[in-house]
Formats: C-alpha cells, sequence, structure tokens
C-alpha cells in the first residue's frame, strides 16, 4: 500500500470472517460479493472513490517489478477490473467510474495520507468508457516509453472527484459514490509498436482510425505533396480518421511522422 488508504487482497485459502460471520477475503465470495478469479486463486481489490462527501479518500495498489524498465524502451501494460457487487458496511450497490490507471516510477511511493496521488499516470483506461462489468473482468491495457529505471508500478484512480464520470444506480442520501474494483492477472511486457498501414474509414469498427496507443507520442499525417493533413498534438487527439478541415480526405497514400520516436512511413486511406 503506497498511501494510507487500505487496499485488499482476497485468496480462496482466506476463512476471515465479517463481523457479521461472512467470508471477508475469500474467493469467490468475500466482502464485496462474488466473484471468481480471472485465473489463479487470488485478486487485489480497492476503492477508486469514496463519495462526494469525502473527496480525498483513495486507495492504491504497488508492486516491484522483476525488472527494471530500459529508457527508450517500449511497454505495454494489461490489467484487468471487475466491479464489486456491494459496500459491505451498508449493503448499498456499487457505483462505478470512467477511470483506472497505472504510474511507473523509479522509488516506491510511502505517502503518509490517503489522498489522491498527484502524478500523471502512463497507462489509464479509455476515457468516458464506463468501468461497469461485475460479472466478468474488463481489460486496461495501453503503451508507454520509458524514462528508464522505473521499479514501481502503481494502480488505483489518479483523478479528482469531479473530474470522473460517475453512473449513480440509485439515489443515496449524501450521494455516496462507493467505486470498488477487483484486479488480476497484471503483465508488463517490453513490445514493438503496433503501426497500421491501412485504414477504412467506413464505420465498421474494423480499421476506422490511425492511432497511436501512447500517451507521449504525437504525430503527424500528410499527403502526398507534403502538405500537411493532421497533426495529434494540435488537435488534441490522437486518432485520425480520415478526414482533414472536417471534410473526406481522398483515398490514397499518406505519410506519417512521429517525431518522439524518430518514425516515418507510409498509410493508405481507403473508402
Amino acid at each position: 500500500m503506497p498511501t494510507t488508504g487500505t487496499s485488499d487482497y482476497f485468496n480462496s485459502c482466506s476463512l476471515d470472517l465479517s463481523p457479521d460471520g461472512e467470508l471477508a477475503f475469500n474467493v469467490p465470495e468475500n466482502y464485496f460479493g462474488f466473484q471468481t478469479a480471472r485465473t489463479g486463486n487470488g485478486y487485489a481489490g480497492y476503492y477508486a472513490d469514496l463519495s462526494i462527501d469525502n473527496n480525498n479518500y483513495y486507495e492504491y495498489m504497488c508492486v516491484k517489478l522483476s525488472n527494471t524498465l530500459i529508457n527508450g524502451k517500449i511497454y505495454e501494460l494489461s490489467y484487468y477490473v471487475s466491479l464489486a457487487d456491494s459496500f459491505y458496511t451498508s449493503g448499498l450497490p456499487q457505483q462505478f467510474i470512467d477511470h483506472s490507471a497505472a504510474y511507473f516510477s523509479i522509488d516506491s511511493l510511502a505517502i503518509n495520507n490517503y489522498d489522491k496521488i498527484t502524478q500523471t499516470p502512463q497507462v489509464a483506461s479509455t476515457k468516458n468508457v464506463f468501468l461497469n462489468d461485475s460479472l466478468g473482468w474488463q481489460k486496461i491495457s495501453g503503451y508507454f516509453i520509458a524514462n528508464g529505471d522505473e521499479s514501481y508500478l502503481t494502480l488505483g484512480c489518479f483523478k479528482n472527484y469531479s473530474d470522473v464520470q460517475i453512473n449513480f444506480i440509485n439515489e443515496l442520501t449524501g450521494q455516496h459514490a462507493v467505486a470498488y474494483y477487483f484486479v488480476d492477472d497484471v503483465s508488463l511486457f517490453e513490445t514493438e509498436l503496433f503501426i497500421p498501414n491501412v485504414i477504412t474509414p467506413n464505420g465498421d469498427g474494423i480499421n476506422d482510425y490511425f492511432e497511436i496507443l501512447i500517451s507521449e507520442v504525437d504525430f503527424k499525417i500528410m499527403n502526398r505533396w507534403e502538405n500537411l493533413v493532421f497533426d495529434s498534438k494540435v488537435m488534441n487527439v490522437k486518432t485520425w480518421d480520415g478526414n482533414f478541415n472536417g471534410q473526406n480526405s481522398v483515398e490514397g497514400i499518406y505519410f506519417y511522422v512521429i517525431e518522439e520516436l524518430n518514425l516515418k512511413g507510409f498509410i493508405e486511406l481507403i473508402r
């Protein structure tokens, strides 16, 4: 626990009982409902947000990496979350939010409070997509470029209460937002960046965009005459949908430039 927020560990071997005599930290039954592990016999859990009335309570979990990260290398992180069924102390149904994220650091964090961690995470869940699956597990993944010597991974909510999207399952006295998530199957690998060479923006959900899934990276798209068609930094959007100034670009060959990675290449636009 990198802060004084008390994240939890659950395992099928646990026989600890709650005050009402129920299994507290068992898998699949525990304080927060019923959930089988995605793999193995255990998982972790944390409060992402607690309430509007208490905007400074967050829980995080931290682990030391098996190897330190290497400067300039690209890494892919993935993990799975599952929304808990209920808030054990009151029986209130869980609310859910649209944010979970991961922060990599050289040293472990040792913060003597339960406030929000202020560092900027390298990987975060997709914005405005609710993490609302309480039956199965939702995958969160992303790529980032290591600065070098990062040795610790911290998971949790890195947004202020006012900046997350919250779904209130019902209207509760005091507007409590009790978002608790189980976490399983965290993995981190060095990888090569996948860059598409064809996009077909026809709305079928397949190859509709050119995108680079690294938060630190921006890219430019130019036509064959080297005229700028799209700049992700200027547009503040990490995906190109084949448009230029709100109009469909013509079919043909375009070129991308990723300055942070010193990469250039071509992409074919087919409609």
